[in-house]
């Protein structure tokens, strides 16, 4: 298995907001090609969104880019980077009880 090491650059070029300079633009583009496929970029927005609202229970039945057990670390992780620790990311059966 190949090791990456991901500077913080690429993150921020692909989370920021377009750059009116038009080298940034283009960095900022391609680390969005290379860093997040264009349907995981909705789902991403969803999480900040929510978590930067102040939201205490995430519920989401996206499986592929939100709640999995490969993804879930990764967005808790982050969040708390960032200082936005404390929300539950889960999906509704398990919010609402099995019924």
């Amino acid at each position: 298995m190949d090791i990456v090491y991901i500077e913080t650059s690429v993150i921020s070029h692909a989370t920021a907001r377009p750059s009116s300079d038009p080298t940034t633009l283009a960095l900022q583009q391609q680390a969005k090609r290379h860093m997040m496929p264009p349907n995981a970029r909705l789902d991403a927005l969803h999480v900040a969104t929510a978590a930067l609202a102040g939201v205490q229970y995430l519920l989401t039945q996206n499986c592929t880019h939100i709640a999995n057990a490969t993804e879930l670390p990764r967005i808790y992780k982050l969040l708390n980077e960032v200082g936005l620790s404390g929300m539950l990311v889960c999906a509704p059966i398990e919010f609402f009880g099995g019924t």
